[in-house]
Parts: C-alpha cells; sequence; structure tokens
C-alpha cells in the first residue's frame, strides 16, 4: 500500500516529489552520520557539513540529475526504446537487444563522463562553497557573488583536493553503484531518480564518513 501510494505521487509529480527526497535523504544521511556512525553529541555536529550534503541533495542530485538522467537520457538514447524497455516486464527486457544496448549505454555512460567529470567536481565544489565561504560577506550585495567565490577560490580548492583522490573516488562510486545502476535504469523512467535517491542513503553516508570533513 506505502509502495503504491509512493509510486502514485512520484507519476504525478516526478520532479518535486524526487526533489524532495534528494534534498531529505541527503541531510539525513550526514545528520546520521555525525550522530551515530561519528559518535558527536548534538553540540558538537558540523551543521555546515550537514548544508554541503543538503545544497548538493537539492541543487545537484535533485535538479541537475533529473534533467540529465530523464529528460536528457530520453534525448541521448532514443526516448521510444528507452520507455519500452523500461515499462516491459523482465522476460521481454531480456529479449530487447536494442533495449539493453542502450541500458550498457547509459551505464557507461554514467560512470566514464557523469561521475567522474561532473559528479565530483560538482560535490566537491559545492562542499568548498558551503564550508568556507563567509555568508555575511557573501550577502553583502555591493559586491557581485561571482567575483566573492572567485576570491574565495574555492572551485580551484576543490580541483585540488580531487585531484588527489580521483582514482579512489570513482573507483569506489564503481564498486558501489554498477550493481544498483542495472535496476535502476531498467524500471519506469518516473521512478528512476526515487530509487537513485534511496540506494544514495548508503552512498551518502560512505561519502559523508570519508569525503565530509
Amino acid at each position: 500500500m506505502v509502495w503504491a501510494l509512493f509510486s502514485r505521487v512520484a507519476s504525478k509529480y516526478p520532479f518535486w516529489s524526487q526533489t524532495a527526497v534528494a534534498t531529505s535523504k541527503s541531510v539525513v544521511a550526514d545528520a546520521g552520520t555525525q550522530r551515530y556512525l561519528e559518535k558527536r553529541d548534538f553540540d558538537e555536529m558540523d551543521w555546515r557539513r550537514t548544508a554541503v550534503f543538503g545544497t548538493f541533495g537539492f541543487v545537484y542530485l535533485g535538479f541537475f540529475q533529473y534533467g540529465v538522467y530523464v529528460k536528457g537520457f530520453e534525448y541521448l538514447f532514443n526516448k521510444e526504446v528507452l520507455n519500452r524497455f523500461c515499462n516491459a516486464p523482465l522476460r521481454e527486457k531480456m529479449k530487447d537487444k536494442e533495449g539493453l544496448r542502450v541500458l550498457g549505454k547509459q551505464i557507461a555512460f554514467d560512470f566514464v563522463v557523469l561521475q567522474p567529470f561532473i559528479y565530483w567536481p560538482c560535490y566537491y565544489t559545492t562542499k568548498e562553497m558551503v564550508k568556507t565561504t563567509d555568508l555575511t560577506e557573501l550577502a553583502n550585495k555591493e559586491v557581485p557573488v561571482k567575483s566573492k567565490l572567485e576570491e574565495a577560490g574555492a572551485f580551484s580548492t576543490a580541483m585540488a583536493k580531487y585531484k588527489k583522490t580521483f582514482l579512489i573516488d570513482n573507483f569506489g562510486m564503481l564498486g558501489f553503484w554498477l550493481p544498483a545502476d542495472i535496476i535502476i535504469y531498467s524500471i519506469p523512467m518516473h521512478l528512476r531518480l526515487h530509487l537513485t535517491h534511496l540506494v544514495s542513503f548508503g552512498w551518502t553516508v560512505v561519502v559523508s564518513l570519508y569525503r565530509g570533513d
């Protein structure tokens, strides 16, 4: 019953429902990691770190991923074939050679292009911006926001850190996400990101533990 209700809401409001899931699970995953895995008292919690995950969850996982993994993939990989494969029963999926090729192309594009060159750079940059930017200074309307962020060197600092962890970050992501992506890219499109975000709760815990501070 709960899944049926969830599916109906996801089908009726695909964008906003998945954005809500992406943002809330990111905040809860990081806060839970700090509180229960790192054993921090409430007054020791790093709320800027939680804000990093909330911001990243809302902007990248919610907005950007919807544009790429749903609308973008429908454009890149033949919308008709994609939807036919995703909506077919498992037995029919296994016979759909064209659909299986599209499945493989989506997974390859994700791991070769999106994750190493978009996901991680966006995460590290968001982390530097949120954790190091003086929010009071940023609110000063007399200075353009772009200038303030450039002065802070958020992007260059983020890329310098990412360069050191490039291989372990991406091989770790491959090991975690490859089995899940086979399923995620095979289910109906309106549920694609919802399932991604649910699985991503575990991934966010991993990132929070090893790349949060």
